[in-house]
């Protein structure tokens, strides 16, 4: 089993560790392995991605602690097909694909919609469009060029992904999200996605109203992002 390490967003010696086999956790001796060496290469701790509870087991075995939790919704498809397309409450923004070079543009508009030490860079961006075999990265702009949100949608064979949304704070309000997450599903089902999954903080009601308008229902299962300082060896 591998991983994909890069810094946590935002800082230099934090680790962000995303197990790449997504069928299970890796075991408790390889994860071991994976902290020693980050704590050799300067990392003071680690964080994981969104991380289901029966992944949990090895983290848990090493000492790791839930540092976010998250909410899981799930939208089918088939039942959200035939509703209007929304117009955004903004008449003057517009859709459109990002281009590669927008991806700083992107990332300042995570920083401005979300907290400090959540926000995703460029690269981070780049990384969540690269998670799955087709993708769209969308961009919403004022006439005037400006702009204020932006969505990464990604499919893997029949399931899709709302895996980023964020608009700028002073653009919510006006329809630019559910814009995005409408124009997502339907470049989802014309791909024959059946099903499309997002995931938001627990507590972040603004979201959790926004998808369930746009017929996403909340899952039982709950994901966490998990935490370990790397202070002595394992």
């Amino acid at each position: 089993m591998a991983a994909r390490v890069r810094p946590w967003p935002g800082t230099r010696d934090v680790a962000h560790v995303v197990a790449l086999d997504q069928q299970g956790p890796p075991p408790v001796a390889l994860l071991r392995s994976w902290l020693n060496d980050l704590r050799t290469e300067g990392y003071t701790s680690v964080r994981t991605g969104a991380t289901a509870p029966t992944h949990r087991g090895p983290y848990d075995a090493l000492g790791f602690t839930t540092i976010q939790q998250l909410a899981l919704l799930r939208a089918r498809l088939s039942e959200v097909a035939h509703r209007p397309r929304r117009a955004s409450a903004e008449p003057e923004v517009r859709l459109r694909r990002a281009r590669a070079g927008e991806l700083v543009v992107l990332a300042a508009i995570d920083r401005a919609a979300f907290p400090a030490g959540w926000s995703l860079d460029a690269a981070a961006i780049a990384e969540a469009a690269g998670a799955t075999p087709s993708q769209l990265v969308r961009v919403a702009r004022t006439r005037h060029g400006t702009a204020v949100g932006y969505a990464v949608t990604g499919r893997a064979g029949r399931a899709s992904f709302l895996q980023r949304l964020a608009v700028r704070p002073d653009a919510q309000g006006r329809g630019v999200g559910m814009a995005l997450v409408d124009d997502a599903m339907r470049w989802a089902r014309r791909r024959r996605s059946t099903t499309m999954v997002v995931n938001t903080q627990h507590d972040n009601d603004a979201a959790l109203s926004l998808y369930r308008r746009a017929g996403f229902q909340l899952l039982r299962e709950e994901l966490v992002v998990l935490e370990r300082s790397l202070d002595a060896p394992l």
